[in-house]
């Protein structure tokens, strides 16, 4: 109980894994007397070489001689082995005695055997199925939760490896059969002429096999010397790729030349495309890895669907069921959140950022239809649907986002009620007040100055029964809880700070969702701020009216959340959040073009996120070491550039170009952003004031000016700038900027 463990648990331990032979479980006296011997390894002289001899002469399969040699080279003999460690090792190495990875001869020498007839792909196999066993609710308790996530992490690694060479029910069905499969197979092995083919190979024995790995539970780190598993993946896809390449026959010499042409203009932009291109080995390494991390933490949170055509409520009920984001079951006191934002529910066509997207009342049925059923489990016990049986699920929490339109209220509960009964059911609401500047400034170039505007949102609220949430403070606001009915005042972010589309993009973003609007604004803007026709290629944030990242952290934290299933995922904020928050993520896109699009899109976001060190949740101190000539990159490029500069505001919150005081080559450099009435960037009335100061030194090359009117504006920064600055302070440089020209940034 203090760290150790007995024979008796371990025994148990091992009885209530699922094993596919019942004569592979290790009886009780061979735990007994493996957990002996073990104890004395190290305290009685030359007792090593005798086990070794007694191995060679008996060689039973799976003896306690056996085990003991080789628990004792994995831990390099360690001492007083911990219960969670024991269990490590012996689990390692009945798998892979069991697989058949392990020779007596080769265990000292942290090798695999004979490569030709056992691969990774088989190893792999085997360490996802003892991976789960290890992972069973009933197995979990043994373990601390550090321990518990390191080998989630390793089977998470395992499942997309699996997934990349096209294993079903531990076989290899892609390439097994196939013409290809040997030659491709020999991209793993070593070749005879010592050639370095086998990066992918070395990864796996450092990675599972490293002796440290197995005494301290945790990955080896000289295995980060070979890459990740997306950069060994990769060599691998590149050796089967070349083979295939040399292997397939050669055209007419006469098309040769032509094929070889490459247009010098077009070379040049597909270099200055590639980021990684000028990047030196070890860099572009260090990229790769933080790359595939960010991605991997995506892929571990985030469950993105496309919506059924038609909107098909029985084909919605089948995605959901069969997704495991949204069948887990909630921790005690935690639940499944199920959101429906009107707010970003499509667009509409014409003036998006004043008008709200029009209430789809089919959608909305079918979406909450869909996922009141698919977590309902007496539903669909029978194989047919039973609407008689049909009731809300204790541990989900339906929230409605009403887009400032009461009306809707009651089309939303309709869904709750049955031709023949009501269902069970609580209703609360939550009012949602927005900060005025904030709310004001993504709409303040379309929006009349006339127009009384609703700033306080409500969302109704449903769950099974009366909702008895834990009591927990808010993340951002002070002296506010999750027991009020009420959360603001709530700041929106910066628009030109949002994901940002060109309108071709969005309309293959938005798919069928974007929508003709009827009948014209209550109030028409002014004149001078008359929308003006939009460009194919014109940029605009992918949502006007969605929440930011903190509101929807404050959603997850407030109600407990385990997962959330998104049913109008427009933009990433709400994935953001729960990536952060490490909560599951089920959501319907709107199209292909749509998942694509925000998988990238998340992936860059937490991408930047692991050098923010205003993000805690995500942030890693040795992506901001490794990735340091990303920082330094931005520096240099904006070293000219680092004074401040005579600026003019623009509308639509762009940066205002002037004259740099340096001359220097890049003399038109970025100015004040438009200092207004804190409306946000460009909302001055017709401008920005004229700076006087010098701006802090930004390695973006935005210098802030120090305002002569009122206050200044942010100067616009990313995480790497972030990171830059922390640098030099804790460098102990000082900026030379005036500070009142830093503004807020």
């Amino acid at each position: 109980d203090k760290g150790k463990i007995g024979a008796d648990k371990l025994h148990n331990w091992f009885k209530s894994c699922h094993w596919a032979k019942d004569t592979e479980i290790p009886s009780k006296t061979v735990v007994e007397t493996a957990i002996t011997l073990w104890k004395k390894l190290n305290t009685v002289t030359g007792l090593l070489q005798v086990v070794h001899q007694a191995e060679l002469l008996y060689g039973a399969a799976d003896s306690p001689f056996q085990t003991i040699l080789q628990m004792n080279a994995m831990t390099l003999g360690s001492q007083k082995p911990t219960g969670q460690r024991l269990l490590w090792v012996f689990q390692s190495v009945l798998d892979m005695r069991r697989a058949g990875a392990l020779k007596l001869e080769d265990i000292t020498k942290n090798k695999l055997v004979d490569t030709a007839t056992f691969t990774p792909c088989d190893l792999f196999a085997y360490k996802y199925g003892v991976l789960q066993e290890l992972l069973a609710p009933e197995n979990m308790s043994l373990f601390n939760t550090d321990f518990v996530a390191e080998c989630r992490r390793h089977l998470n690694d395992v499942e997309s490896f699996r997934k990349a060479f096209g294993y079903r029910n531990n076989e290899a069905a892609m390439y097994q059969g196939t013409p290809e499969a040997a030659t491709w197979r020999s991209s793993l092995q070593k070749h005879e002429d010592g050639a370095e083919t086998a990066t992918f190979l070395d990864f796996v024995e450092a990675a599972i096999f490293d002796r440290n790995c197995m005494k301290m539970a945790k990955p080896a780190v000289d295995a980060l010397k070979h890459g990740t598993i997306a950069t060994g993946l990769q060599a691998v896809h590149d050796a089967a790729h070349q083979l295939l390449s040399e292997s397939m026959p050669k055209k007419a010499d006469d098309a040769e030349p032509a094929q070889m042409e490459v247009d010098p203009e077009e070379a040049g932009k597909s270099k200055e495309d590639d980021p990684m291109a000028e990047m030196d080995e070890e860099s572009r390494e260090a990229m790769a890895r933080w790359q595939a991390a960010a991605a991997s933490r995506v892929r571990n949170c985030v469950e993105l669907m496309v919506r059924p055509a038609k909107l098909s409520q029985d084909e919605m009920i089948e995605m959901l069921r069969q997704s495991p984001g949204f069948m887990q079951k909630p921790a005690e006191h935690h639940f499944n959140l199920v959101v429906y934002d009107g707010k970003t529910e499509g667009e509409s066509k014409t003036q998006p950022a004043i008008r709200m997207p029009a209430n789809r009342q089919s959608y909305m049925a079918a979406s909450v239809g869909a996922a009141l059923r698919a977590g309902c489990e007496e539903y669909l016990a029978s194989g047919q649907p039973e609407e008689d049986v049909l009731e809300i699920n204790g541990n989900t929490i339906f929230l409605f986002f009403d887009a400032f339109k009461r009306d809707n209220h009651s089309i939303f509960e309709k869904i709750f009620q049955l031709p023949d009964r009501k269902l069970q059911k609580s209703r609360r609401l939550l009012y949602i007040s927005y900060e005025e500047s904030t709310f004001l400034r993504r709409t303040r170039t379309r929006v009349s100055n006339w127009l009384d505007m609703d700033i306080v949102e409500q969302a109704v609220i449903i769950s099974r029964e009366s909702l008895k949430l834990q009591p927990r403070q808010r993340l951002k606001y002070e002296n506010s809880s999750n027991r009020f009915n009420h959360i603001g005042p709530v700041t929106l972010e910066d628009p030109t700070k949002d994901w940002n589309l060109t309108i071709a993009e969005k309309k293959e973003l938005l798919g069928d969702t974007l929508r003709e609007q009827g009948g014209k604004a209550s109030v028409l803007p002014d004149a001078e701020l008359m929308p003006q026709k939009r460009a194919a290629t014109d940029l605009e944030p992918v949502s006007w009216h969605g929440n930011s990242v903190d509101f929807w952290k404050e959603m997850l934290h407030g109600y407990l959340a385990s997962s959330v299933t998104d049913l109008t995922p427009q933009n990433d904020n709400l994935a953001l959040a729960a990536i952060q928050l490490n909560v599951k993520y089920v959501a319907f896109c709107n199209t292909h073009a749509h998942v694509e699009m925000l998988q990238k899109r998340l992936q860059d976001r937490v991408f930047e996120l692991q050098r923010d060190p205003s993000c805690e949740s995500l942030y890693s101190a040795v992506a901001v070491s490794e990735l340091e000539f990303l920082s330094q990159g931005q520096g240099d490029a904006a070293a000219p550039n680092k004074k401040g500069a005579k600026g003019k505001g623009r509308k639509a919150g762009r940066t205002g170009k002037g004259k740099s005081k340096t001359g220097g080559p890049d003399a038109q450099g970025s100015g004040e952003r438009g200092a207004g009435d804190a409306a946000g960037p460009g909302a001055g009335a017709k401008g920005g004031t004229e700076g006087s100061g010098e701006g802090a030194p930004n390695p973006g090359g935005d210098g802030a000016t120090s305002g002569k009117g009122r206050r200044t504006g942010r100067t616009a920064s990313s995480s790497s700038d972030l990171a830059a600055l922390l640098k030099k302070i804790t460098g102990g440089e000082s900026s030379s900027g005036d500070t009142k020209g830093q503004g807020d940034a």
